[in-house]
């Protein structure tokens, strides 16, 4: 019997587990690593909005599941390094997570929305699509603000940032939990960040006022 363990359980995840409790001659599922409550888990494996309702019977014991009457140790693990799997004797882990890639990559588009946001509100509504090609080369040229730095855009850049600042925290693991609107605001943290960004930007820089 071969020991197999899951590291993620979304779409994927789920569908592996049910397809290991349908053929588990060979195969034994020992445990699953899940970002997810215990509640939540059992929800979402036994009604699948594409696969429907799952046929065997899924309950919890305690902090772990109970597939087709044989256990299955659940873990909440965010470092890769601290899951159990020699503790566990696994032989073979599923890796069905794009978590710890893709939570960086939001992570780095809720700071590129908030520039991208401030760039589009000055080039387009600010500057009206024109630009002095001299001055971009000139300290002291209409671009050079204060030393080169322009403080409309760095409060533009920190308000922008903020409301998705809580969501990243939760999804890199620096925090247990954060209010529920946080975390719907953090799926949507590029388009969120660059119009945050962009309002503010636009009011700190006195919009319509033009030539700053």
């Amino acid at each position: 019997m071969i020991r197999v363990a899951i590291n993620g359980f979304g779409r994927i995840g789920r569908c592996l587990t049910r397809l290991m409790a349908a053929t588990d001659k060979d195969l034994e599922l020992v445990a699953i690593n899940s970002r997810a409550d215990i509640a939540r888990d059992i929800h979402l494996f036994k009604y699948d909005s594409v696969h429907g309702r799952f046929p065997g019977a899924v309950a919890a014991h305690g902090e772990n599941l109970v597939i087709n009457g044989r256990e299955v140790r659940v873990t909440r693990v965010m470092d890769p390094e601290g899951l159990p799997w020699n503790e566990l004797a696994v032989d073979i882990v599923l890796e069905s997570t794009g978590a710890y890639i893709f939570t960086w990559l939001i992570g780095y588009s809720a700071l590129l929305g908030p520039i991208a946001g401030i760039m589009l509100a000055d080039y387009y509504l600010i500057r009206r699509t024109e630009l002095v090609g001299d001055d971009l080369f000139r300290h002291d040229g209409r671009y050079g603000y204060r030393n080169g730095v322009n403080p409309a855009a760095m409060i533009a850049l920190l308000i922008g940032v903020l409301p998705n600042l809580p969501g990243f925290l939760k999804a890199a693991g620096f925090v247990a939990s954060v209010p529920p609107v946080f975390e719907v605001i953090y799926v949507y943290a590029w388009f969120v960040g660059l119009a945050v960004a962009a309002v503010t930007y636009l009011l700190a820089m006195k919009w319509p006022k033009t030539g700053v």
